[in-house]
């Protein structure tokens, strides 16, 4: 029974509720609240966030993609819109660190991932893709880990919570920023939710309220 235990820990198939990542293990997320709430990200394995497009899912992203474009090229494969290179240049990405595949057939594009964890030239895959099968997630959380990677599904689907992931949140759109669920957490407990507020972050997405808050300062 002990050597079973010991198999399923090494691969992580279970984990003990007293077990917390170690900080080596994790990644700042560029934003306050979410690393005092989960620590950042995880540094390697197969995460995914489930999210209807265009509510500010990649600009959640942006401070982990400057991070990453410093150890290996950015793999986006199957964007479900054209992305333009300034406004990424703008916000510190550098565009010769894309690498982008589109049009693939999500059997192809399970491949296209997987090649590129194994190549060791991407510290980062992010993947838009509909569902994970078992095996296919197994696989490239597999090829992340052996090249200390990470790969991202973007989904609008609900996660298999089964499959071996080492992080997957839901996220909602809010009036000022983001609100996040954890439905899986490696070393951690499922259902907390917490709210990036992005004003101060962002301010040039809320420029009326910046304004506001500014005047209110300077009267009260």
């Amino acid at each position: 029974m002990h050597s079973l235990l010991e198999q399923l820990t090494q691969r992580q198939w279970l984990w003990q509720g007293s077990a917390l990542p170690a900080a080596g293990q994790q990644l700042s997320s560029g934003y306050a609240e979410f690393d005092r709430q989960l620590g950042g990200w995880p540094a390697s394995g197969l995460l995914v966030l489930q999210s209807q497009p265009a509510i500010g899912e990649l600009r959640l992203l942006l401070p982990l993609f400057k991070q990453l474009q410093q150890q290996g090229l950015l793999g986006l494969i199957n964007p479900p819109q054209l992305l333009q290179a300034e406004p990424l240049a703008a916000q510190g990405i550098n565009p010769s660190q894309l690498l982008l595949l589109s049009g693939l057939s999500e059997t192809d594009a399970l491949w296209a991932a997987e090649q590129l964890l194994q190549s060791g030239l991407c510290s980062l895959v992010l993947l838009w893709q509909g569902t994970l099968a078992r095996k296919a997630a197994r696989r490239l959380q597999l090829a992340a880990q052996s090249q200390q990677a990470l790969v991202l599904q973007l989904t609008t689907h609900q996660p298999e919570l089964t499959l071996p992931l080492a992080l997957a949140l839901q996220l909602l759109p809010q009036p000022q920023g983001l609100q996040l669920k954890v439905l899986k957490r490696r070393a951690g407990w499922a259902g907390q939710q917490f709210y990036l507020n992005w004003q101060d972050e962002w301010p040039e997405l809320y420029p009326v309220l910046t304004r506001t808050h500014a005047a209110l300062a300077e009267t009260a």
